[in-house]
Order: structure tokens, then sequence, then C-alpha cells
């Protein structure tokens, strides 16, 4: 698995969230549980914080990468330095990254959000969902809502997720923001030195959250299954 960022290494690997669970059906239109044949095993790659400072400046690494090649591309988010500033930014990297691709998962990041309504018109679905294809369930999480609080319909989904699983399988947690990092004693302490930017409640910090209140008894819960 390859990530692109400018963090420490452990900042670049611990985008992904990844338990050994179980695949999820449901009905609700937040969850996309269109079966797509992959390969055996899965080629994944997963990159994060491809901008420049230069709103639709292509870095020349990204250039010479062959998106196409892999059954599944999960960006962590910060695409570009105002990603949905305007549709020549957005056909600039949905050209590169395939957003409208069921195969594509972008965990929406604080540099990508100036317009909102553009994004989902590129991506064709919400800022956050589920979706399982070859035995993965990718829970697509937005940290960029109610200061990285998962509630309303985000929470929802979650426990959509959790409460129907029920075949042997894994589920891949994906979020910009590192969640789970706030509110945990051997964490918390080493945010600072961890992530892209600072512990706190702007909207580019690693913000108090309840992962540990709402999400993560949810996710053991499926786990112990």
């Amino acid at each position: 698995m390859l990530s692109l960022s400018n963090n420490s290494l452990i900042g670049k690997l611990i985008f992904i969230f990844c338990v050994i669970i179980t695949s999820c059906q449901d009905s609700k239109d937040e969850i996309d549980n269109k079966e797509i044949p992959l390969s055996d095993p899965m080629s994944i790659l997963h990159i994060s914080h491809t901008r420049t400072d230069t709103t639709t400046k292509v870095p020349e690494i990204l250039r010479s990468i062959n998106f196409h090649k892999y059954d599944q591309l999960w960006h962590g988010g910060d695409v570009d330095h105002l990603t949905s500033s305007n549709e020549a930014a957005m056909d600039i990297w949905s050209a590169i990254f395939r957003f409208d691709a069921i195969t594509t998962h972008w965990s929406l990041g604080n540099h990508d959000t100036s317009n909102r309504t553009l994004i989902e018109e590129y991506t064709g679905r919400s800022s956050f969902y589920a979706h399982t294809s070859g035995g993965v369930t990718i829970l697509n999480l937005d940290t960029q809502l109610d200061s990285s609080r998962i509630s309303g319909a985000q929470l929802e989904l979650v426990n959509a997720v959790c409460d129907t699983i029920s075949e042997s399988g894994v589920l891949v947690v994906l979020s910009h923001k590192l969640l789970w990092m706030p509110g945990n004693d051997d964490l918390e302490p080493i945010i600072n030195n961890i992530v892209n930017y600072i512990f706190g409640n702007c909207n580019s910090c690693t913000q108090p959250n309840n992962f540990y209140q709402d999400v993560y008894p949810r996710l053991l819960e499926v786990k112990d299954r």
C-alpha cells in the first residue's frame, strides 16, 4: 500500500483504521452494495495530501502513477489546495482519480470542502457512505462535518452498518482526520508530533470528538461477533 504525504511515516499509514469484521447488507441510500468482480488478491492504492500550495498544480510524482491498474483507489483527503473551488480544478483531479467510479473512495479533507454541492456532482454520492465489493466493506466518514463529531445521519450510517453485517469479511473505516487519537490516553499526548496540524478546535485541527463514545464500541461489537 502506497501513501503519499508530507507527514511522518506513522502519519501516512494511520489514515486507515482497519478491523477484521464482516461484510454488510442494508437498504439505506448511503449504503452502496453494488458488487463488482475484483482480482484475488485485491490491489489497493491509498494516497493522501496530494495537494501543493497552488490550486490545480499536479505534482510530477502523480503523473508517473497509473491509477487505473488498481482495483481500489482510496484517497485520504486534501486532494488540492482548494479542490472544489471551481470546476476546472475538479475536472483535472477527477480525470486523474475518477471521482465518480465506485472503486474510488475519497475521504474529504479541510482543503477539499469549499463547495460540497460541486463535489457531489462529480462523485455522485454523499460525502459519507458505505460500499461493499469483493468481501470488503468500506465505511467512508466525513470528518469535516460537525467539528469531527460523528453525529446525525453519519452516526445513523455507522450504526446501520454495524447492525446489519452478516457475512465474514473485512471492514475498513476511512477518514481524513485521525479520530481515534483524541480521547486515547496513549495517543492524545503525541497528536502534535504525528498529525499534519495541531490538536484543537480549528477547522484544520485534530479535534476532540465522540469516536470512543459512539463509534468504537460499535466496531468492537461487530469484531466480537
